[in-house]
C-alpha cells in the first residue's frame, strides 16, 4: 500500500527551522500538548499535495502560512514543504499498458521506489508571493501532480484525508449524505462526478461542434475567395515578374549599351585627343616651316633687289622692243624677199618674152613692127632690170640693217637669256615658296577649323558623356529601387505564404478537431443508443416502430417544453409487444451494441380506446 514516509518542513507555520519527520510502517499517531503544531503536519501535507485551500488550512492567505519569525517587515521569505512517498508495494494500472510518458512534467515510472514532491512559497518584499511545484527535482503544475496523484489512488475530491470534526460530522449526518460518503469512498460518486463532467463536457463539445460547423462554413466560404485571390494573386505575381524580369532585361541592355556607348565616347575622346596633339605638333611643324618660308622668301626677295629689279624691268621692256622690231624686219625683210623674187619672175617671164619676140621676129621676119616690140621689151627689161637692182639694193641694205639688228638682236636676246637663266631658277623658287606659303596657310586653315571641330567635338563628347554618367547613375538608382521594390515584393509574398501557411494549417486542426468532435459525436451517440437502434432497424425485426421522438409531433412553440419535461424518455423504442422488446434486447445483448429502453405497446395504459393507435398512425405518416 502507497503512504507516507517522510514529510520535510521548512519555516512552516509554527516550524520556524527545517524539519524531517520520519513517517515510519508502525507509524499510528502524533501526540502532543495543546499548540504543539500537531494539525500543522496534515495542514504541510495538504498544502503541499493542493487538497486544501488556505481557508481549509486555517490562514487567510497563502503567505500566512510561512513562520512569522521569518516573515518580516520589507524583506522576503521562502517556505518549503516536502512530503516522501512510499511506493514499494504500488504497482501501475493495467489500462495504463501502451501508454508512452508525457514529453513534459512529472511521470511515475514502473518499479520505482519513492517518489517525492516539493512546493515553494517565495513572498517578495512588497508582499506579492508565488507558488511553485516539483516531482523528483522536475517543475511542473498542479495539475499534473495531481494527475500522478490520481495514479497512486489519491483524489482531491476524495476522503484520503480526514480533517478534525470530520467522525462526529460523519456520526450527526443522515442516511442520505451517509450514502453519498459510502459512494464516494467506494468510488462510486467519483464515478457519478466524472458522468456529470462528461455531460458537461459533451455539452461544451456539441457547443463547440455547432459553433465549429460555423466557423467551418464560414472558412471554406474564406477559402474559396481566399483561392480564387490566390489564384489571381498568383497570376498578378507571374505577370508583375514578368514584366519586371523585362524591365530589369531593358534597364540591363540600356546600361549595357550606355557603356558601350561610353566606352566609345572615351576611346573616341582619347582619339581626338591624341589627333589634337598630333595636329597640334603638326601645326607648330608647319608654323616652323611657314616662318622658314617666310623667311627664305624675304631673303629671295632681298637678292632679286640686290641683283636690280629696276634694271631687269628696264631691259625687259627694251627685249620686248627689239623683239617687236625684230619682227617687224622680219615681216619687211619676208616682204622685201617676195617682191624681189616676184621682180625676178617678171625679170624671167620678160626675158622670155624677149627671147620669144626674138624668135619670132627671126621667124616672121618682120623687122619694123618687131624692133618697136624688141625695144619697148628692151626698155621695160631694162626698167624693170632697174626696179630690181634697186630692189636689191634695199634688200642688201635691209639686210645689212637686218644683220646689225640681228647681231645686236642676238647679244641683247644672249643677255637675256643670260638673265632669263638667272631669273627662272629664282622665279621658280619664289613660287615654290609661294606655292608652299598657300598650301601652309591653307593647312592653318584646316588646323584651325580642326581644332575648333575637335574642341567642340570634345566639348560634345564631354557633354555626352556627362549626360551617359547621368543616366548610368538614374538607371543605377533605379535598379536600386526596382531592387528595393522587388525585395518588398518579396516579404509581401513571402508574408502571404506564411499566412495562407498558418491558414493552412488552422484549417487543417479545424478540420481534425471536427473530425474529433464528430467521432465523439458518433461515439456519444453510439452510447445514447443510436447505433444500437440502427443496428435493430437493420436487423429486419418486425414490430419496430422508432424512438418516442420520431413518432410525435407537437407545434413548434410547445416543442422545447416538451423536451425539457420529457427528457431521456424522448430516446425511448417503441414495439408492439413485450415479446418483440425481449427478442431485440436478447439482440442487442449477443451482438454487445449497448442499452435501450423498449416501450411496448400492449403494456401501456392509454387515456381512451385506439388512441394510442392513432398517435402512432400519425407519427408513421
Amino acid at each position: 500500500m502507497v503512504h507516507i514516509n517522510q514529510v520535510e518542513l521548512t519555516h512552516f507555520k509554527s516550524f520556524g527551522g527545517s524539519m524531517a519527520i520520519q513517517l515510519e510502517p508502525s507509524f499510528t499517531v502524533v501526540t502532543g500538548p495543546n499548540g504543539s503544531g500537531k494539525s500543522n503536519i496534515l495542514d504541510g501535507v495538504l498544502f503541499c499535495l493542493g487538497l486544501a485551500t488556505s481557508r481549509g488550512m486555517r490562514a487567510e492567505r497563502l503567505p500566512d502560512l510561512i513562520n512569522s519569525a521569518v516573515v518580516r517587515q520589507g524583506k522576503a521569505a521562502e517556505m518549503v514543504v516536502t512530503v516522501r512517498f512510499d511506493l514499494a508495494d504500488w504497482r501501475p494500472d493495467p489500462a495504463e499498458e501502451g501508454l508512452e510518458a508525457p514529453a513534459e512534467g512529472p511521470w511515475i515510472q514502473p518499479g520505482q521506489r519513492e517518489w517525492s514532491v516539493t512546493r515553494r512559497l517565495r513572498l517578495a518584499p512588497g508582499g506579492t508571493y508565488s507558488s511553485s511545484f516539483s516531482a523528483d527535482g522536475v517543475a511542473c503544475n498542479l495539475q499534473q501532480v495531481q494527475g500522478q496523484l490520481r495514479r497512486l489512488r489519491v483524489d482531491p475530491e476524495g476522503s484520503n484525508v480526514v480533517m478534525q470534526g470530520d467522525v462526529t460530522r460523519i456520526v450527526s449526518m443522515g442516511s442520505r449524505d451517509r450514502r453519498g460518503l459510502i459512494d464516494e469512498l467506494a468510488g462510486v460518486a467519483l464515478f457519478d462526478s466524472r458522468i456529470e463532467q462528461s455531460r458537461a463536457k459533451l455539452d461544451e463539445v456539441q457547443e463547440r461542434q455547432e459553433r465549429c460547423r460555423i466557423v467551418e462554413q464560414e472558412l471554406l466560404a474564406s477559402r474559396l475567395k481566399l483561392e480564387r485571390d490566390c489564384a489571381k494573386a498568383r497570376t498578378y505575381q507571374d505577370l508583375r515578374q514578368r514584366l519586371l524580369e523585362g524591365r530589369l532585361q531593358h534597364q540591363v541592355l540600356s546600361f549595357e549599351l550606355a557603356q558601350r556607348q561610353h566606352s566609345e565616347l572615351g576611346s573616341r575622346r582619347l582619339a581626338l585627343t591624341r589627333q589634337q596633339e598630333t595636329d597640334r605638333a603638326a601645326l607648330t611643324v608647319a608654323e616652323s616651316a611657314l616662318q622658314e618660308g617666310a623667311a627664305r622668301l624675304a631673303l629671295l626677295q632681298a637678292e632679286v633687289k640686290a641683283l636690280g629689279e629696276d634694271s631687269l624691268l628696264a631691259v625687259q621692256a627694251e627685249l620686248a622692243g627689239l623683239e617687236a622690231s625684230g619682227r617687224e624686219l622680219a615681216r619687211q625683210s619676208e616682204r622685201h624677199q617676195q617682191e624681189a623674187e616676184q621682180l625676178q619672175s617678171r625679170r624671167h617671164g620678160l626675158q622670155q618674152q624677149k627671147e620669144d619676140l626674138r624668135c619670132q621676129q627671126l621667124a616672121s621676119g618682120r623687122e619694123g613692127d618687131g624692133g618697136e616690140a624688141l625695144e619697148q621689151a628692151e626698155r621695160a627689161c631694162r626698167s624693170a632690170e632697174g626696179a630690181v637692182e634697186l630692189s636689191r639694193r634695199r634688200l642688201g641694205e635691209v639686210a645689212g640693217r637686218s644683220s646689225s639688228w640681228l647681231e645686236e638682236q642676238k647679244q641683247r636676246s644672249q643677255r637675256r637669256q643670260a638673265l632669263q637663266a638667272q631669273l627662272t631658277p629664282l622665279l621658280a623658287e619664289q613660287q615654290q615658296c609661294g606655292e608652299r606659303l598657300r598650301q601652309e596657310h591653307d593647312r592653318l586653315v584646316e588646323l584651325g577649323a580642326e581644332l575648333a571641330h575637335g574642341g567642340s567635338t570634345d566639348q560634345a563628347s564631354q557633354q555626352g558623356q556627362q549626360a551617359l554618367q547621368a543616366e548610368a547613375q538614374a538607371l543605377e538608382l533605379q535598379l536600386q529601387g526596382d531592387i528595393r521594390q522587388i525585395q518588398e515584393l518579396s516579404d509581401a509574398l513571402a508574408l502571404q505564404q506564411r499566412t495562407r501557411t498558418r491558414l493552412e494549417q488552422e484549417q487543417v486542426g479545424l478540420e481534425r478537431e471536427i473530425a474529433r468532435i464528430e467521432s465523439r459525436r458518433d461515439t456519444l451517440q453510439e452510447s445514447r443508443g443510436t447505433g444500437a437502434l440502427r443496428l435493430l432497424l437493420e436487423s429486419g425485426l418486425e414490430g419496430i416502430h422508432g424512438p418516442v421522438a420520431q413518432l410525435g409531433e407537437v407545434e413548434e412553440r410547445l416543442r422545447l417544453a416538451l423536451e425539457v419535461a420529457a427528457g431521456g424518455r424522448l430516446s425511448q423504442v417503441v414495439v408492439d409487444d413485450d415479446r418483440i422488446a425481449a427478442r431485440a434486447i436478447e439482440l442487442l445483448k449477443t451482438r454487445r451494441a449497448g442499452r435501450l429502453t423498449f416501450l411496448p405497446l400492449n403494456k401501456i395504459r392509454g387515456g381512451g380506446p385506439g388512441r394510442g393507435g392513432a398517435a402512432l398512425e400519425r407519427g408513421r405518416g
